[in-house]
């Protein structure tokens, strides 16, 4: 499971998002984006049907780096 996530969070901290707007809420699971949407419920809801959510990283789209 770590190496999923640990993946998972490489991922998140190499793309760029450009597809994603500002606000957006993510979903990522397998290296890639697995649902995004404006709100946390939806996304979830989303996820929950492609992957196991306790192991899907979930973030709000930034457009500055500050996610850390």
């Amino acid at each position: 499971m770590e190496a999923m996530i640990d993946k998972n969070f490489e991922y998140f901290l190499a793309e760029d998002f450009k597809g994603y707007s500002e606000g957006d809420w993510i979903a990522i699971y397998g290296e890639k984006v697995i649902s995004h949407g404006q709100t946390l419920k939806t996304v979830i809801e989303q996820a929950k049907k492609v992957a196991p959510i306790a192991k899907v990283l979930l973030s709000k789209v930034k457009k500055t780096a500050s996610y850390l």
